[in-house]
């Protein structure tokens, strides 16, 4: 079954509620999961850039594997009004989730609906699942789910150029690819020594700020290891129109790595390069000192992200920086700090 014909059986067979219907904040059941695609239908159409969240049975079924943990707001009938989640994505570490896929159709978007799914999630959920933290993004073209994170005591950590592919926001008013404000709670830290990049210091060091982690930050200035190749990772995403590297260890083959990287995905017409680079262990300067030889740029500070932590570096053919609405001075500086970055690589 293709997409087309998954979305006209969400429609043929599941209806939003009327506005104004009471409800109530669950963990999802079964049944949830036919007005929970029938969201993702009204919000993005058929444009959002996975198939799972307009299928039911796929739902329901991430859901009983653990590998998606939602939380909806239902009324009466059983009509879903809201719903958001915890699920394993781009994090290595297991014990890192990402939450998200927070959706509420515009006939709710006056109501608690949206807080109260994530005040769920982060008081109730998160503690039952014994993770050591989360991770979101939140979109740039409206404040409403930054306004939401910020409130559930998640800190900006990072801003992802273009990440979101054109289309995704049309019916929002967004026009062309969307940026994503990278954000973080942590549950249980892990302290210990952590070796900064000096191209990355400030950076750093305003990610770190507020979040709340004990850190013992030196620079890092020793070479790359010479009798260790790197271990790198890489994943295509045409859907989102993005290629993704994790490298969890940089060696001396680090600069052919990162061009076959480019290879691939010149080969694959994907413009948005995204690389997790982990800064445990030697020589994490002179990585970042190669990468941006390579043309990337800071776009964030990942924590435990590989159960170290992690920057999180971006290669964007035309970046847009301008008309991205963030919601805290933080954020804001952070933009001006991934601007800076970019415009260093043009030099």
């Amino acid at each position: 079954m293709d997409r087309a014909e998954a979305i006209r059986r969400v429609v043929a067979t599941t209806s939003l509620p009327e506005a104004g219907e009471e409800f109530v904040v669950e963990r999802f059941r079964e049944e949830d999961a036919g007005g929970v695609a029938r969201l993702f239908v009204e919000v993005y159409g058929d444009t959002y850039p996975f198939d799972l969240y307009y299928r039911p049975g796929a739902i329901a079924e991430a859901n009983a594997r653990g590998d998606l943990s939602s939380v909806v707001a239902r009324t009466p009938s059983g009509g879903i009004v809201a719903h958001g989640a915890f699920y394993r994505s781009a994090a290595p570490n297991p014990g890192l989730l990402e939450v998200g896929q927070l959706i509420v159709p515009t006939s709710y978007r006056e109501t608690f609906a949206a807080f109260r799914v994530m005040q769920t999630l982060f008081e109730k959920v998160a503690p039952a699942l014994g993770i050591e933290g989360v991770f979101g993004e939140a979109v740039c073209h409206i404040l409403a789910s930054q306004k939401v994170a910020h409130v559930s005591g998640m800190s900006a950590v990072g801003i992802e150029v273009d990440q979101m592919p054109a289309g995704s926001y049309e019916r929002e008013g967004a026009s062309g690819r969307v940026s994503c404000l990278l954000l973080s709670r942590t549950y249980r830290d892990a302290p210990g020594p952590l070796s900064v990049p000096a191209a990355c210091v400030d950076e750093t060091e305003l990610v770190l700020a507020d979040l709340g982690l004990s850190r013992e930050v030196t620079i890092s200035t020793g070479p790359l290891p010479e009798n260790h190749p790197s271990n790198v990772r890489v994943e295509a995403i045409p859907s989102a129109g993005v290629l993704r590297a994790w490298v969890s260890s940089a060696g001396f083959d680090l600069e052919e790595r990162a061009r076959e990287i480019d290879a691939r995905a010149d080969s694959d017409g994907l413009d948005v390069r995204q690389l997790y680079l982990s800064l445990h262990g030697p020589g994490t300067g002179a990585a970042v000192d190669i990468l941006r030889s390579e043309g990337w740029f800071f776009g964030g500070f990942l924590p435990l992200w590989f159960g170290s932590d992690a920057l999180f570096l971006q290669k964007v053919a035309r970046p847009r920086f301008d008309g991205l609405k963030l919601f805290t001075p933080k954020a804001r500086r952070l933009l001006e700090l991934v601007r800076a970055s970019w415009e260093r690589t043009q030099t």
